[in-house]
C-alpha cells in the first residue's frame, strides 16, 4: 500500500492540490460559494469512485497534521464550488460513503470539528 500513498502524494503534487485547498478554504471562509437551485446544469466533472477516491486521498497526504479535512471542503476542491444544491449533495454523500470505506480499512477516521459537529475525518494511517 505505501508505494501506492507515495505515488498519490506525487500526483498530488503535480495537480496543485495545496493550491486548491487553500482556495476552496479561502471560498468557504468567505461564503463565496455560489449556491444555486437553477436546473441548468454546468459542465461536471465525471469521475468514477476510483478516481474520487483517489483524489480524497491526495487531499489528505498534502494536508498538514492533524490532517483533517471536512467533507464540504473536500467536495469543493474535488468537483469545484458552482454545483447545484441537489448535485452538492449528492456528490457529499459519495464523499461519505468513500470515507466510511477507508475509515473501515484504517486509513481515517471520523472527528468532531468545531460546534457544529462538522462532518470530517481524519487521515490516521503511518506514512
Amino acid at each position: 500500500m505505501m508505494p501506492s500513498l507515495v505515488w498519490l502524494r506525487q500526483m498530488a503534487d503535480k495537480q496543485d492540490m495545496v493550491g486548491l485547498l487553500k482556495m476552496a478554504k479561502k471560498q468557504a471562509e468567505l461564503a463565496e460559494i455560489v449556491k444555486t437551485d437553477n436546473t441548468e446544469e454546468l459542465e461536471e466533472m465525471k469521475l468514477n469512485c476510483v478516481m474520487m477516491t483517489q483524489k480524497l486521498l491526495m487531499l489528505f497526504l498534502i494536508l498538514p497534521e492533524p490532517r483533517i479535512i471536512s467533507l464540504s471542503v473536500a467536495s469543493c476542491v474535488i468537483f469545484g464550488p458552482l454545483l447545484t444544491k441537489v448535485r452538492r449533495c449528492s456528490c457529499l454523500q459519495k464523499l461519505v460513503d468513500i470515507s466510511q470505506v477507508l475509515q473501515s480499512v484504517g486509513l481515517v477516521k471520523r472527528v468532531m470539528v468545531g460546534s457544529k459537529k462538522t462532518l470530517a475525518f481524519q487521515y490516521v494511517w503511518e506514512t
